[in-house]
């Protein structure tokens, strides 16, 4: 049934069921808002003209106008209606203050259940996470070529399916997964699952090199898609349940870290464990600053009070300078050394019991996201 959510800076209205309802609710949350006025921004299933099904799982795209019976989005002027023939899939409309970022999402298990397909969105089905994407055919084609021979040697059987330690990028993940569903006669998406663990690096969600951020998982993530354009062989990402940005293995300048990802039959749980993540520490070049720096920098320990931070949050600033550029993406010394305090009196505000401090950075990170201040740190 259609009911409005409150949350702190907007409001969401779940489960439309015309285009009318959607503009007199709009209409509403303008006035709500007052002068400054609303965009809205799409998020959940929604049915397409073109590729028939299309699933938002971040409200990122905004109505940028109304063709008659469709809403316009601004993800390649997509044309949009709810679907009526599958009501129970999550759908939503977000209506954020126009000095606003919308911050609703849903969690892939809300797009799998009543989902049309039968499970969740992937890059195989047409225009959900590829841009540009009219005819998917070449994508799928491009995903679904074997893997490289190097590759194939660095993949480790295990009883729930395999693991890959250190790829080197994406699309032999994404490969890897479909080479081991053909095996079994099984439908990648469907029947297996991804999972990434360890360090790996964002990218900047403006589509800038500038801004790329190195994020630690502790605990395994699952992926839920890619993109791999066959014309383009340099964007290579994939997209992780939990979180709202683009990630792909680190490069080589970063140095050497751990990372991997573990393939298992649906219904399973990964098996991996926790990597060691502080002893390989990926690190970002500095200017005036040798990459291989091993101390703590003086300038970073004197930025706050220290005695007021939990262990975890002086492991954050005790770090150097070139793992901290590499953990914020920023590149100017004066803005690294706020960022590194904002994040230790974040972690310590916020405190996990036993908890690894590259995992409490990725904590903050997400709660950045979350609460639509991601742009403080874009230069």
């Amino acid at each position: 049934m259609p009911h409005l959510e409150k949350l702190q800076h907007s409001l969401v209205w779940h489960q439309p069921t015309s285009i009318d309802e959607i503009v007199e609710a709009w209409d509403r949350a303008a006035e709500h808002f007052g002068d400054d006025g609303c965009a809205a921004y799409v998020a959940g299933w929604w049915q397409e003209a073109r590729h028939g099904h299309i699933a938002y799982p971040i409200a990122q795209y905004e109505i940028s106008g109304i063709d008659g019976d469709w809403l316009l989005a601004g993800n390649r002027k997509h044309q949009l209606q709810p679907m009526l023939d599958n009501p129970n899939a999550v759908c939503a409309v977000e209506f954020v203050p126009n000095d606003r970022a919308p911050a609703f999402r849903y969690a892939l298990t809300d797009l799998e259940r009543d989902s049309p397909f039968g499970f969740g969105p992937t890059r195989m089905l047409p225009g959900w996470d590829i841009v540009g994407c009219d005819d998917p055919t070449p994508y799928r084609v491009h995903a679904a070529l074997a893997p490289a021979t190097d590759t194939l040697r660095a993949v480790q059987r295990t009883v729930q399916g395999a693991v890959l330690a250190c790829p080197s990028h994406t699309i032999e993940i994404d490969r890897v997964w479909h080479w081991l569903a053909r095996e079994e006669g099984l439908t990648a998406e469907r029947d297996i699952e991804a999972y990434a663990i360890g360090w790996w690096q964002e990218r900047d969600y403006n589509g800038s090199s500038y801004g790329v951020v190195n994020l630690a998982f502790d605990t395994p993530q699952r992926i839920w898609g890619f993109h791999h354009p066959p014309e383009a062989p340099n964007a290579r990402w994939m997209y992780l349940d939990d979180w709202p940005i683009d990630v792909k293995p680190l490069p080589s300048a970063a140095g050497k870290a751990n990372w991997a990802v573990e393939f298992v039959h649906r219904g399973q749980r990964p098996t991996l464990a926790t990597p060691d993540l502080k002893t390989a520490v990926p690190v970002r070049k500095v200017e005036g600053i040798p990459a291989r720096t091993p101390a703590p920098d003086p300038a970073v320990l004197v930025g706050g009070a220290l005695e007021k931070l939990s262990p975890v949050g002086r492991a954050i600033v005790s770090q150097p300078l070139p793992v901290l550029a590499g953990l914020c993406g920023l590149k100017e010394i004066s803005r690294i050394i706020a960022f590194a305090w904002e994040c230790a009196d974040w972690v310590t505000a916020h405190p996990i019991v036993g908890e690894q401090w590259p995992a409490a950075h990725c904590r903050f990170w997400k709660a950045l996201w979350r609460n639509g201040q991601r742009d403080h740190y874009l230069p």
